[in-house]
């Protein structure tokens, strides 16, 4: 499966982050500047990056009918490290961060 990024070059980041700069909603929630927004794109494009090798590496890998015990087990360690990247992000984003559920996280 091949895919295109959309947000895969900077001229696309910074195409994302004027046009996220535009909405009321994000800079009354984030209090959000130009360059949060900009910051925000940023992590979005990399969201899209993790997601995109997820699909096109991960899923097919574990349809793998060859695949043994020990590999799958190491593999599912190589997703949950990549998912994590995908944590990091959204803990990172202005706005997106709102929206993680942490049960120790202070209100």
């Amino acid at each position: 499966m091949d895919y295109k990024p959309l947000f895969g070059t900077n001229g696309q980041i910074v195409w994302l982050g004027n046009k996220l700069s535009k909405l009321n909603e994000l800079a009354k929630a984030t209090k959000c500047q130009d360059p949060d927004c900009q910051v925000l794109a940023y992590h979005i494009s990399e969201l899209e990056a993790i997601f995109a090798k997820f699909l096109a590496e991960y899923v097919p890998a574990l349809a793998n009918k060859e695949m043994n015990a020990e590999e799958l087990k190491d593999f599912l360690i190589e997703i949950g490290i990549e998912l994590n990247e995908v944590l990091y992000h959204m803990n990172e984003a202005p706005f997106l961060n709102t929206y993680l559920y942490y049960e120790d996280r202070e209100q």
